[in-house]
């Protein structure tokens, strides 16, 4: 059966079953991808699934059950084991299932231009990447040129009557040259993400990275100290991604954020605005609505310094006393609803980074943090993680740098941003930053 099929079905046995309330989330997606080695073909991934979760709320309790399978049989196994995992629920928080009401506003993505796109076509591309990269003179080889493709379509629909559905395809190209340092060598990366394969600039992309690799040549640890530190556009959306979970009201709610209540207060810097907007037209994450069939709207977390709200979903907005901000997410089809940003970003300013680097004058510029996983705690905010970037004198960009430790906490972070540049891209997630002048920051190297 196709999706829509299969659900309706669903519900129709769901309603002569008595059931009352009751929901499915179903996904339908693809994945391609394909790496490049010396224009021969090294990795070649294609991959697609159907999968469907259905929801009943009985006594209060709610209930999942999960197939990939869709057939009759799938039916009826999805109604008898919700009910039956509902029956040994021991949660007794309140369960909620969306009604449809409020505005959705009308997205449609170009979905047909990756959709199109042949097999033949992504190998092409990734071999042209490949050659523009080994074009440049520096370059002793590529470690490897890549294009990927994913997407699909989201279904959520339950018995108070929501119904919603929306599709998406993205495309993103890579390539990672490598060039001599020393006795050894250094790497180099950069890529393109687009729903329009027409607009990847495979000469500027693979400058880029080249250019990224050529910078990090002769690196070395700098001194120990506290310096001025400005963290480039890719270093600060790694940390703000490393720390967005303390913007959740489930993990406010939880004990598991500093900023639970505190909404109206002064958390970070005047200049500081911090946004979600979901309806960003070619976002990396842009959507009509969330996990649980909210409308998704454009908001301030942050405005200037101040936070205005925290990101709910209808249980945590409920426990709030507010409306949820339409946040709700799910990691698969099969997991529970938790909370989310949608495109997180702090929201540019009007200067570029060279003229953030001349503005300070004397200090770092980070442009990637290492250890994440492990180097940053996202309760307490603090964060301890190896380095690189390059120095900066008198204003202009000096020696790099590299294996160094930058320690600090993420709260203090944000009040102690002086300045924020103008160059906000979202690099294969929805979560961003421009580049961000800090005050200063320890870091320990030589």
């Amino acid at each position: 059966m196709q999706i829509q099929e299969f659900m309706d079905a669903l519900f129709a046995a769901a309603e002569k079953a008595g059931l009352k309330d009751y929901e499915a989330y179903a996904t339908e997606s693809d994945s391609f991808r394909v790496s490049v080695q010396k224009a021969a073909v090294e990795d070649y991934r294609v991959n697609s699934s159907r999968t469907v979760s259905f929801r009943v709320i009985q006594d209060g309790k709610a209930g999942y059950a999960f197939t990939r399978a869709l057939d009759d049989d799938a039916i009826g196994m999805l109604i008898r084991e919700a009910l039956q995992n509902a029956q040994v629920v021991d949660s007794d928080e309140p369960q909620f299932l969306y009604d449809g009401s409020g505005r959705y506003e009308k997205m449609t993505f170009n979905t047909a231009a990756v959709q199109s796109m042949t097999a033949a076509e992504k190998i092409a591309l990734a071999r042209k990447l490949e050659e523009a990269a080994l074009a440049h003179p520096e370059v002793a080889r590529v470690n490897s040129a890549s294009v990927s493709t994913t997407g699909g379509h989201v279904y959520i629909q339950n018995s108070r009557g929501l119904k919603v559905h929306y599709d998406d395809r993205m495309l993103a190209a890579m390539v990672m040259p490598i060039v001599p340092n020393g006795e050894g060598f250094i790497g180099g990366y950069e890529f393109a993400l687009t729903r329009d394969p027409s607009e990847v600039d495979v000469e500027e992309v693979a400058g880029s990275a080249v250019k990224e690799a050529l910078g990090m040549v002769g690196a070395s640890p700098l001194p120990s100290g506290t310096y001025p530190v400005i963290f480039r556009r890719d270093a600060m959306g790694s940390l703000l991604a490393a720390f967005c979970g303390i913007f959740s009201a489930e993990n406010a709610q939880k004990g598991l954020s500093q900023l639970n209540g505190r909404e109206g207060d002064a958390i970070a810097a005047t200049c500081v605005t911090i946004m979600d907007d979901p309806l960003i037209p070619n976002g990396f994450s842009s959507r009509p609505f969330d996990d649980e069939g909210v409308p998704t709207r454009t908001k301030a977390v942050v405005k200037d310094g101040v936070l205005t709200t925290l990101l709910h979903n209808l249980k945590t907005a409920a426990k709030a006393g507010v409306e949820s901000t339409g946040n709700a997410y799910k990691s698969s089809t099969a997991s529970p609803v938790t909370v989310a940003p949608i495109n997180f970003f702090i929201r540019p300013g009007t200067k570029s980074l060279d003229e953030l680097q001349e503005a300070m004058g004397n200090g770092l510029v980070i442009t990637d943090v290492n250890g994440l996983h492990a180097g940053a705690n996202a309760t307490s905010g603090d964060f301890s993680l190896i380095c690189e970037g390059y120095e900066i004198v008198d204003g202009k960009k000096s020696r790099p740098m590299e294996q160094m430790t930058v320690s600090g906490n993420f709260y203090s972070l944000l009040e102690n941003i002086c300045a924020v540049a103008d160059d906000l891209r979202f690099d294969g997630s929805g979560i961003a930053s421009p580049s961000v002048w800090v005050k200063d920051m320890a870091l320990a190297g030589q």
